[in-house]
């Protein structure tokens, strides 16, 4: 059975659309919720405590929290914040761990082993407790959550490079680089990197959703995006000593990580099986 192209997978494609809905959305967060927008006129730190704690109506659309702050512009605006989080702790993942997993998986030897060692070290802690451990030892700010997020998360992406590069390093692309003069770094660079680069790709999708969902943790704790700034996390920070009289605080944030992380999950399933070549063994025939 051959695999269905991604862009033919429904799944896929609604969620692709609702993660650029989302993004065009964060975009445009100062013309859909700010002082001077004709659509939800209230900035997102904007208190007024004569309106705390109030429904979602016709006025405040999701309501309000603890201080007055109109939660749809929170939670529009954290947008933001949490999607830049997400896409830069995947791309600052996946360019370090490609480059490490490629040079170890060519080079071998000390380097290989010592790369082979992190990784299998940091994969054998739970990533989010790992992340709790580094987080704790900086000041909690949007740097220092994705500085974070990238030093736990590229042991996953290098795993990977590393492997396909083992993979490929002894078939045909190699040897007719080789028979055609290339040096070792232009093989390994210009060659068999963008071979392996497609099961990293479709990883990378999944390192959107775990940053997103890292990134809001970890500011439920009290250890990321520090208020009045707003992320979906720091949003559902503030809703715990709420939860029962004012359910709208959490719910509509959480919502967001929620469909977030599974819109990003679906995309990484297909790309996965779209691109990674070693899926086609477990096909049926």
């Amino acid at each position: 059975m051959r695999r269905e192209p991604l862009v033919r997978s429904r799944r896929a494609m609604l969620a692709a659309s609702f993660l650029g809905l989302l993004m065009l959305v964060a975009i445009l967060a100062p013309l859909l919720a700010s002082e001077s927008s004709p659509l939800v006129p209230f900035a997102p730190d904007r208190v007024d405590l004569e309106a705390r704690l109030l429904p979602p109506s016709t006025s405040h659309w999701f309501g309000t929290d603890e201080l007055g702050r109109d939660l749809f512009s929170r939670t529009v605006h954290g947008a933001r914040v949490s999607l830049a989080v997400g896409l830069s702790v995947a791309l600052l993942a996946l360019g370090i761990g490609a480059i490490l997993g490629a040079l170890a998986g060519y080079a071998g030897g000390a380097f290989d082993w010592t790369v082979s060692r992190a990784i299998e070290l940091a994969l054998s802690f739970p990533f989010f407790f790992l992340a709790l451990g580094v987080a704790a030892l900086f000041e909690p700010s949007f740097a220092s959550v994705v500085a974070t997020l990238v030093a736990v998360s590229w042991t996953s992406d290098a795993k990977v490079v590393r492997g396909e590069i083992r993979r490929l390093r002894t078939g045909d692309i190699d040897v007719a680089a080789r028979a055609a003069g290339a040096s070792r770094l232009r093989i390994l660079f210009r060659h068999l990197l963008p071979a392996a680069m497609g099961p990293a790709v479709a990883s990378a999708a999944f390192g959107v959703a775990s940053a997103i969902a890292a990134e809001s943790a970890l500011s439920f704790l009290g250890l990321g995006v520090q208020p009045p700034q707003a992320s979906w996390g720091s949003i559902l920070a503030s809703a715990d000593d709420y939860i029962q009289r004012a359910w709208w605080i959490a719910f509509f944030p959480g919502l967001a990580v929620f469909f977030t992380v599974l819109a990003c999950t679906f995309l990484g399933e297909a790309a996965r099986d779209a691109l990674d070549p070693s899926s086609e063994a477990h096909e049926p025939v």
